[in-house]
């Protein structure tokens, strides 16, 4: 029975290094930050980023749009193309 687990184990191990990733491999990825540079924030974002890109191999940028109570980013956000 342990064994039978094990070849099953191993069996979906390998599909899964198998699959292709699930995010468009078109550009970089884009984290839209709604705060100035250097705020708790952006650092945050910054920190995520650098993780990110080390986990996907893609470029991942932090952009930020501060103003209007958020209302820029948001907008820029919304307006952006679905690609993914």
């Amino acid at each position: 029975m342990k064994a039978a687990l094990i070849f099953i184990g191993a069996l979906f191990a390998a599909a899964v290094q198998a699959q292709e990733p699930q995010f468009p491999q078109k550009g970089a990825i884009e984290i839209t930050v709604l705060f100035p540079a250097g705020s708790s924030a952006d650092v945050t974002a910054r920190l995520l980023a650098d993780g990110m890109s080390k986990q996907l191999g893609a470029k991942v940028l932090v952009v930020n749009r501060p103003g209007a109570g958020g209302a820029i980013g948001y907008r820029y956000v919304a307006g952006q193309k679905p690609d993914g």
